[in-house]
């Protein structure tokens, strides 16, 4: 005799899905006319206005420089594209980099340029893609130098095509604005 009777339902077993990705617009621009934006130092580098541009010094190690938090559930598997002017402000040549970092050992270099001479601003370009099993996205600027200062201005980071209305500097009747401005003396691709 049976006294004790289970009965189990299965259902049919269906793959996980990754995560959703978004299909919005996301951009960061920032020409550094009056504040850092949404950027803020790493390590022991601080970022402030001067010359208008962002100026990052103080650094005492290579990873030390300025980052910003791009929103995660906007950039998740897309691809990023990264345009920037970068110049150093003394005549330490070297390499001024930029990184994106996805989880606590997942760092992916974006872009990274070597910059021959001082107050000489170089625009760099680049793209990346966001994995999808990111934890959070940080992007930042690095050097390979431990102490030089260098300028960072007129960011863009888009999950668009970059075009040339994303950033312009501000007519407040300051001819002498400072920052990169239309210089483009050297174009780097990457």
């Amino acid at each position: 005799a049976v006294d004790d009777v289970k009965v189990e339902r299965y259902t049919e077993w269906t793959e996980p899905k990754g995560p959703e990705i978004s299909n919005e617009a996301y951009t960061i621009a920032e020409n550094f006319t009056k504040n850092v934006g949404p950027f803020k130092g790493r390590g022991t580098a601080t970022a402030s206005v001067k010359e208008g541009a962002m100026y990052v010094s103080g650094r005492t190690a290579n990873w030390h420089g300025v980052e910003v938090s791009l929103d995660k559930e906007k950039t998740i598997g897309r691809t990023l594209n990264v345009s920037f002017k970068v110049k150093y402000d003394d005549d330490a040549a070297g390499v001024v980099k930029s990184t994106l970092n996805t989880s606590g050992s997942a760092y992916a270099g974006v872009t990274s340029t070597e910059l021959a001479k001082a107050d000489e601003w170089v625009t760099v370009t680049g793209t990346m893609t966001v994995p999808t099993d990111a934890e959070y996205v940080t992007f930042y600027f690095e050097a390979d130098s431990t102490t030089a200062s260098f300028y960072i201005d007129d960011v863009v980071i888009s999950t668009e095509e970059i075009t040339d209305d994303m950033l312009t500097k501000p007519d407040d009747g300051d001819d002498n604005q400072g920052g990169a401005g239309e210089a483009q003396a050297n174009t780097y691709t990457f």
